[in-house]
Parts: structure tokens; sequence; C-alpha cells
């Protein structure tokens, strides 16, 4: 296992990525969850190469990441494994890590980078269907945090390769 799982927000269970044997018996991650009423754990994926599950705001729905050869996209899924959907429509080496709900549950924030290896902040518009980038640097930008309001994303920026944190403005795109 390792540390980036999630609690939902109702407290009932905890999403994690653990590595074990796939199809073919490669060695690959898949979400798994466990429940703390219950005390069981379920694996919600099966050779997904899956990563980085997060809760929606109402503990229904769980968005993660996961690879088809060397391009990454991004899924969500109900909170038992069922209705797994692709969200984005990527193609080619392009690598998404770090996804993180918006507090309405109508968005997406995310790092991707591209072929170039440029690592930015993107947002999913869940109801719109549409994807936006917010960030545009050679250095990478990751982890999206949302502000409690919805109105402001932190990130850390790696500008002259040291990690700092950022807040970005989501109506007007000034970063601080």
């Amino acid at each position: 296992m390792i540390q980036n799982l999630d609690v939902a927000p109702d407290g009932s269970s905890i999403i994690y990525p653990k590595y074990g044997y796939g199809e073919n018996q490669s060695l690959q991650f898949d979400i798994w969850k466990f429940d703390l009423k219950k005390n069981k754990k379920l694996k919600l994926t099966t050779s997904r190469r899956a990563n980085y599950p997060k809760f929606s705001p109402d503990s229904k729905t769980i968005c993660f990441v996961a690879h088809s050869k060397s391009t990454t996209q991004l899924y969500t899924m109900d909170v038992d494994g069922n209705d797994i959907k692709q969200i984005t429509k990527n193609i080619g080496d392009v690598q998404i890590i770090t996804p993180s709900w918006s507090p309405d549950g109508k968005s997406i924030a995310f790092a991707q980078s591209d072929e170039s290896g440029h690592m930015n902040i993107y947002i999913f518009n869940l109801v719109e269907r549409s994807l936006k980038k917010l960030t545009d640097s050679p250095e990478a930008d990751y982890l999206p945090i949302w502000i409690p309001d919805g109105k402001t994303l932190f990130f850390t920026g790696l500008y002259d390769y040291t990690p700092n944190l950022y807040n970005l403005n989501l109506k007007t795109g000034k970063i601080v």
C-alpha cells in the first residue's frame, strides 16, 4: 500500500491503491476499499493499473487514475466498484496524477503531463464534460487542493526546481 489513500467524507470507508498481480501475473496497482463499519475489504478494480483514488464530497463516487500502456485516463466509479466511466480521452504519452474533487462535486482538478513532459494543472467539468488547462509551465505543477468555497485552488509548483505552494484564483486565473 502507498500513501495516497482517501477517507470517505461520511467516515464509512477508506480507499487505497494496492500493489498485486493482475492479468498475466503482472504486478500492478488496483483500487481497494476498506469498510470501517463491516471491517471488510473489497477490491474495486482489476488489472487497471489504477492509482490516486479520491472520494466525491457526497461519498457516493470515486475518481481514480488508470493506465493503458503509456496513456493515463481519469475515471469515476460508484463506491462498490460498479459503473466505471472513463472521463478523459487522452492519446499518446500522457500522465495524470493527484486528482481532487471540487467541493460541489461538479469538477475534478488534477495534474497532467503531455508528451513534452510538462506537468500542469487541469480541471474537468463533469457537468459540461469539458477540460480546461489552468497552468502552463515547463516546470511541474501538481497536487491541486480546493478551498472549500470552490473559487480557489492551491497547488505545488516546482519553479526554479524548488517546491512551493501557490494559489490560483479560478475566476481571474491569477496565480500567487
